[in-house]
């Protein structure tokens, strides 16, 4: 069909689009950073600390 707006896929393309869309759909424990939780919450446990009075 010349107006179905389609996308032409080279062979194995397909398949790199559902791998890429279901590694970008789990669940990352480290934040998109690359720093975990603990480290962020220590960080700023450290800065509010030092506004202390």
């Amino acid at each position: 069909m010349p107006n179905c707006g389609g996308y032409w896929l080279d062979a194995g393309e397909l398949v790199l689009i559902r791998a890429e869309k279901t590694q970008a759909a789990a669940p990352n424990p480290v934040g998109q950073s690359g720093i975990s939780k603990d480290v962020i919450r220590y960080l700023y446990r450290l800065q509010t600390e030092d506004r202390r009075p």
